[in-house]
């Protein structure tokens, strides 16, 4: 593959990705956006879920250490 022929891939790539964007309404960059608002907060909510639940294990442990001695 020469030189040119990358230049021209490229050129042809970028110039579909942007007039794909470009196609796009505002009431699909609406949806793109609350869809990717929604994964954040959705991984977010996760993460935040499986701390407490480590915090709540370990204290549980400690309590059942503690009983045990």
């Amino acid at each position: 593959m020469k030189m040119d022929e990358r230049y021209s891939n490229a050129s042809y790539g970028s110039a579909g990705l942007a007039a794909f964007f470009a196609s796009l309404s505002l009431h699909d960059w609406g949806f793109i956006i609350g869809v990717a608002f929604s994964i954040i907060l959705g991984v977010l909510t996760y993460r935040l879920n499986k701390r407490e639940q480590m915090k709540r294990t370990k204290i549980l442990q400690d309590i059942l250490n503690k009983t045990d001695s």
